[in-house]
């Protein structure tokens, strides 16, 4: 079967889920094994990781995840993001919400790499977690299939749908995969089960 006619047959199996503005989203750069690493152990901060030097220069520093939720505004996080597949978090999780970056302070570098719970950002859609969020604040996979599509392949979003849904059951996390173009969920068991065509 052809990836555009078996796209088509998982959309028809799609059903309408609520996307909630206070669930919180993480991204993990569409590397599959990250996202094996996190549902195993849930997201950790650099520290936790290992990782004595922040070299990347990122706002949440070595004791913090980054997170974000859902907005169309200006400076944000969810914009850069949102066509690659992100973790949904559930808004229980305890987070800091971010204030605005002061570069004029001398402050503020010192700041990133502690544990202190100042936390800034030029982005107005940031939060951060202190150390790690456990896999049981993980409510579902969101992935914008239009725009992965655009970005990718039809193949790829795919492939990559087979792989995640293969974590989930390997780790026994019952969340689903929701489709941000159009605020769905797939049937990840027909999903599985239409795997075995051949659509390459």
């Amino acid at each position: 079967m052809q990836s555009n006619n078996y796209i088509k047959e998982i959309e028809t199996t799609k059903t309408k889920i609520t996307i909630y503005n206070s669930w919180y989203y993480h991204d993990y750069v569409d590397d599959l094994e990250v996202l094996a690493n996190i549902l195993d152990k849930g997201i950790l901060c650099k520290k936790e990781l290992g990782i004595k030097n922040n070299t990347t220069d990122s706002y949440n520093g070595l004791h913090y995840v980054s997170i974000t939720k859902c907005s169309s505004s200006k400076n944000s996080i969810f914009q850069l993001i949102n066509s690659r597949p992100l973790i949904i978090i559930n808004s229980q999780v305890k987070a800091i919400k971010t204030t605005p970056l002061n570069q004029s302070s001398p402050i503020t570098s010192y700041l990133v790499n502690t544990p202190l719970p100042f936390r800034q950002s030029p982005y107005n859609d940031e939060w951060q977690v202190y150390k790690k969020i456990p896999p049981k604040y993980f409510i579902g996979i969101y992935l914008d299939f239009q725009k992965y599509i655009k970005k990718n392949s039809q193949v790829k979003l795919l492939n990559n749908l087979d792989t995640i849904i293969s974590y989930l059951n390997h780790y026994n996390l019952d969340i689903p995969i929701i489709d941000g173009s159009d605020e769905t969920m797939i049937d990840k068991k027909i999903f599985r089960k239409g795997k075995k065509i051949e659509y390459l």
